[in-house]
């Protein structure tokens, strides 16, 4: 994910067959999003777009930190938050 991207977290998607997507935009703001996925949707009333958070944690670092505490036993209330904290995305659908 590039600098500009982790600026632009909220991300529109045109959802298209076979489970696939595409990025169309990516905003700083979701209300930004939300009315731009409100025009999208206007203008293309036969497409679907969901609105995402993207979120992008690089793998080497959870993975680090589960090894560690894996081999710490006393730190394993750590390694809950190091699991949930990988890539999430809340979609909202239209």
């Amino acid at each position: 994910m590039t600098y500009q991207e982790h600026l632009s977290p909220w991300v529109i998607h045109q959802l298209l067959p076979d489970c696939q997507q595409q990025a169309i935009a990516r905003f700083r703001h979701r209300n930004d999003a939300e009315g731009y996925l409100k025009a999208m949707s206007q203008m293309r009333p036969s497409s679907r777009f969901a609105i995402a958070f993207d979120v992008n944690v690089p793998e080497g670092n959870s993975t680090a930190k589960t090894q560690a505490a894996k081999s710490n036993p006393k730190s394993n209330k750590n390694s809950t938050r190091s699991n949930s904290s990988k890539a999430k995305r809340l979609s909202i659908q239209s």
